[in-house]
């Protein structure tokens, strides 16, 4: 019998898949050799005339920068296939879970299978290469479903994952719709670091558990760099998954409202007033200081940003562009996430309508 296990780790991808993938830079979004699951992978030179030679870096999953990732040369003669079996082992030499990036100046072909290994076969899917042209700041993923636990025949579950192929750092704002098309639980907000993987992780856990029904849902992913997404399906009853790809979104919400100015005041009462403001993305903030103090940004916000000290009569002016959850506090006269001079501002998406509290980025079920 397949291990349930295969639910943490299935499937590959994102973006809308081609029939082929004929490109210079291929992504693998998913591959693994970790405990019973394994990545096959194949690489394929259309060239009647020409050898090639293909860089391919294993991106380890964890939401980590791999910017500095050796690349390892392949070289594949015309008109060949070259196969790599459990290819995290065989060509890398490491385990674990992550993503393989392709780069070569001549055309090719790339395509993954991973599946889980038991004493009765394997269990599995396969996933193609990823253009990097098929990676959008704006996704749908449709047709989920998470309506049970692990081992309820009838039921099933979804988790999702993303690959950042950019050299530099991707913020998402995910929005998940129920069976009755709207938004259900909290929006989440997820930083992506340069080249870095999101292992999949279930919708429950981003955002927060919801009841809602969710037997028939969509997630929408809209991001400030392309991106690659997917979800996974898999059964409850016979642990049997279904790779679901993102395609892209089309859809443009109306105009948002214009840019507004929001103040808060730092009062010598060691207050802020609001201690938590929310804005929309685009909107000013304006700290008017009442007596001397420190603003500054907590280790947690997703953009960092400091006033320095200031005092009384002094202002200080920020924009917040993306969306997201920014703590800060004051450093004279409390500790960041202590008691005391603490704040927050709550920066909701002008394109996602409609306004929702934002949640914490969740931990990821690896």
């Amino acid at each position: 019998m397949l291990h349930r296990r295969l639910a943490s780790l299935l499937i590959a991808a994102a973006a809308l898949i081609p029939t082929s993938v004929a490109a210079d830079e291929v992504y693998l979004s998913v591959a693994g050799s970790v405990g019973v699951f394994r990545t096959d992978a194949r690489i394929f030179n259309p060239s009647f005339t020409a050898d090639i030679v293909v860089n391919a870096s294993f991106l380890p999953a964890g939401n980590i920068a791999n910017t500095g990732v050796t690349p390892k040369a392949i070289t594949i003669p015309k008109r060949t296939m070259v196969a790599y079996d459990d290819v995290v082992a065989s060509l890398f030499g490491a385990t674990g879970l992550g993503a393989i990036r392709l780069v070569s100046d001549g055309d090719f072909i790339a395509t993954q299978r991973i599946y889980a290994v038991a004493s009765d076969g394997t269990l599995g899917q396969f996933v193609p290469g990823l253009d990097i042209a098929t990676a959008r700041t704006k996704n749908v993923i449709i047709q989920l479903k998470s309506n049970g636990a692990a081992g309820t025949k009838g039921t099933f579950r979804t988790n999702v994952g993303f690959v950042n192929p950019n050299a530099t750092a991707a913020n998402l704002t995910l929005t998940l719709y129920g069976k009755a098309n709207g938004v259900v639980g909290q929006a989440a907000t997820l930083r992506i670091e340069p080249f870095g993987v999101v292992a999949p992780a279930s919708i429950a856990t981003y955002f927060n558990n919801p009841s809602e029904d969710l037997s028939d849902a969509w997630l929408s992913v809209r991001a400030d760099a392309a991106v690659f997404a997917y979800g996974s399906v898999v059964d409850n009853g016979t642990t049997d998954p279904t790779f679901v790809p993102a395609f892209e979104d089309t859809g443009e919400a109306p105009a948002g409202p214009e840019p507004e100015e929001k103040t808060v005041i730092v009062g010598p009462d060691f207050t802020f007033e609001p201690e938590t403001l929310t804005i929309t993305a685009g909107d000013t903030v304006t700290w008017l200081f009442r007596s001397t103090h420190t603003t500054t940004a907590d280790s947690s916000s997703v953009e960092k940003w400091s006033s320095g000290t200031k005092n009384d009569g002094d202002e200080f002016v920020h924009v917040f562009d993306q969306p997201g959850v920014f703590p800060y506090h004051c450093a004279l006269h409390s500790a960041s996430g202590g008691t005391g001079m603490n704040g927050t501002i709550v920066v909701q998406p002008k394109d996602d309508p409609p306004p929702y509290p934002y949640a914490q980025q969740p931990a990821h079920d690896h």
